[in-house]
């Protein structure tokens, strides 16, 4: 026979998160700390992922992943990078900041 009838529950969605907002670095030397804000609407982000790459829309020079609102990086290659944020949560990667052009003598 079958078993008894049981009630599942679903309290919530996990909505993807929007883009985050205010993203800025600060260059010292080598030494590169980039700052953004989380985003104030969308899902929450479980954490962030950071894109870079040499240039517009590329990430061929590093991603980094971290749960906090911004990274540092002591002795980044020289170059110029374009860099961008995305949040990302159990619904996906969501969208990116605009870029802003980071560039280390």
């Amino acid at each position: 026979p079958p078993s008894n009838a049981i009630a599942i529950v679903v309290t919530g969605v996990v909505v993807a998160t929007n883009a985050p907002t205010g993203l800025t670095a600060n260059v010292a030397g080598r030494n590169v700390a980039i700052t953004w804000t989380p985003p104030a609407t969308g899902g929450t982000p479980a954490g962030y992922r950071l894109e870079a790459g040499y240039g517009p829309g590329l990430a061929n020079a590093a991603v980094m992943l971290t749960t906090t609102p911004g990274v540092a990086v002591a002795t980044a290659p020289p170059g110029t990078y374009y860099v961008r944020v995305r949040g990302y949560n159990a619904a996906g990667v969501g969208a990116a900041t605009g870029e802003i052009v980071v560039t280390v003598p």
